[in-house]
């Protein structure tokens, strides 16, 4: 609900720092490591996907997009069809998104995984999976024969043997 402007007035975490722009998340990356670009939108509007997609074409580095909102998935489809897009997914059900945006992977909510909805698309159709957010190598180990990759939060993975 604010503009670019007003954000940038605010701080994080009672620090100096401001919260930054797109581009600059990028320069401060470098493409150092992949990048997950998340669009948050509840309507069908593409604005979003038209004023960010030029500040990713610009981007040396690799990344996906994945978003709730299958009508993302289908610009990105149509505009930048070489990007990675996946769907995220949880509980609920949106019938025929994944069927429309056909995308490359699915990311769903680890506790859901029991869902049908869930297993027919990821044994059946084998489209790739990730789980979202395992914060524990517990949760780890309890999904790992149900996903194919991880998203990772508030922990990292040790490595066997190193």
């Amino acid at each position: 609900e604010l503009t670019f402007a007003e954000l940038k007035n605010l701080r994080l975490s009672n620090s100096e720092e401001s919260i930054p722009s797109l581009k600059e998340v990028l320069d401060l990356v470098k493409g150092q490591v992949p990048l997950i670009i998340e669009f948050k939108t509840h309507n069908n509007n593409s604005n979003l996907c038209e004023i960010t997609a030029p500040i990713l074409d610009n981007y040396n580095g690799v990344y996906c997009v994945e978003s709730f909102n299958p009508y993302i998935l289908m610009w990105y489809k149509k505009n930048r069809p070489l990007i990675v897009r996946g769907q995220l997914s949880t509980k609920f059900v949106k019938k025929g998104s994944k069927k429309i945006t056909k995308p490359d992977f699915i990311a769903f909510n680890h506790r859901y995984k029991n869902m049908l909805s869930f297993k027919i698309n990821h044994c059946l159709y084998k489209i790739p999976t990730i789980a979202y957010t395992i914060q524990s190598i517990e949760e780890l180990e309890r999904n790992k024969s149900n996903f194919d990759l991880f998203i990772f939060e508030d922990f990292i993975p040790i490595k066997e043997n190193g």
